[in-house]
């Protein structure tokens, strides 16, 4: 049975089903769980096609009772990022992302958008997405270097019609406007999901897509890149270290009592595992690992072991395909250390 990226499908042995988001090779796929955000390693023929599976009852039974879509407020979004703390500010150029919103039985209702000012330029923009011939998102507005706006929303259906995202840029010099840089794309849902990544800012994943690394410099602006390679000549330490002791550590104490290691074994983050299903216990193992990363990053720590065991390996598995999406994940490996043996990855981070 062929099964490809994009492909809805359903275990045969659990009540769960998900989209195919990656071909890992000897069978293997991974999929992304519907209702969450969790990703798990599946072999082929543990899996189906959700339409060869489903029956008319089922259906029904699916779709009868399910609420009204209950928006999730935009005003508390909007003062958090109006006041986004220094350390969660973007620092990976300039993204358009896409934060799944769900409803109480898990299911997307909704993207929330945003843009990332990952630069080091203040900008103005003037995006606008179609699906099909309807402009469905339109927004203009200026945004600060190191700041996130939030520019709107689309439901999950309007993903299926390929909409068309058209994004005007101008950087703002202290010259004066800069020339507008113009980025088209189509958003393919097979592509989307690929895109998938966790952010720090949202403390979760969400979808991010990359649209530049920097302006280029004004005639008359200095360029940062120059300072930087100033400062790098002039300095007798390593540059990387000195970011990560110049920037102050919200609590010294924290940091110090701060665990660089961290078991995921479920019998360590639960009182009856017994009562667990397998899906239940990875989504506790991955949602304590997302926490404890993103604790690790805001704490500056440089070196992290994450203790997963051995097992079949769908929990190490699910662990390194998250960490190769996080942009603040300098490098890891799974090798043997005489302390864990072959059971932990070495996390580095940026």
């Amino acid at each position: 049975m062929l099964l490809g990226i994009g492909t809805k499908v359903k275990f045969l042995h659990a009540p769960e089903e998900g989209i195919i988001t990656d071909k890992l090779g000897n069978g293997m796929v991974m999929v992304l769980l519907k209702g969450s955000n969790m990703e798990i390693p599946a072999s082929e023929e543990d899996l189906v096609r959700v339409e060869a599976y489903t029956t008319q009852q089922q259906i029904l039974q699916h779709f009868i009772g399910k609420p009204v879509l209950k928006t999730q407020p935009t005003q508390d979004k909007n003062a958090f990022l109006a006041s986004l703390p220094a350390h969660l500010a973007p620092k990976e150029g300039l993204q358009l992302g896409f934060e799944a919103i769900l409803d109480k039985f898990g299911d997307t209702t909704h993207y929330d958008i945003f843009l990332l000012n990952g630069t080091q330029t203040n900008l103005f923009f003037s995006l606008k997405i179609n699906v099909l011939t309807k402009i469905k998102v339109e927004k203009q507005a200026k945004l600060d270097a190191g700041k996130v706006a939030l520019i709107g929303n689309f439901k999950q259906d309007d993903l299926n019609e390929l909409p068309d995202v058209n994004l005007d840029l101008q950087p703002l010099y202290t010259s004066g406007l800069g020339e507008t840089v113009v980025k088209q794309m189509k958003l393919k849902p097979q592509l989307f999901f690929k895109k998938k990544q966790f952010s720090t800012i949202f403390n979760k994943e969400i979808v991010l897509l990359s649209l530049l690394t920097q302006f280029e410099t004004s005639a008359n602006e200095p360029n940062p890149n120059d300072l930087k390679k100033y400062t790098a000549d002039h300095l007798k330490v390593n540059p990387k270290l000195v970011k990560k002791y110049v920037e102050p550590v919200p609590d010294v104490q924290k940091f110090a009592d701060f665990r660089t290691d961290i078991d995921l074994h479920i019998e360590m983050l639960h009182d009856n595992p017994s009562s667990l299903t397998v899906t239940q216990i990875l989504d506790i193992q991955l949602r304590t690992f997302d926490r404890y990363l993103s604790q690790s990053i805001q704490m500056g720590i440089m070196r992290v072991y994450i203790i997963h065991g051995l097992g079949k390996g769908r929990l190490r598995e699910s662990i390194h395909a998250r960490l190769r999406r996080n942009d603040y994940v300098a490098s890891y490996k799974n090798e043997y250390h005489k302390k864990y043996g072959y059971g932990a990855t070495e996390v580095i981070l940026k």
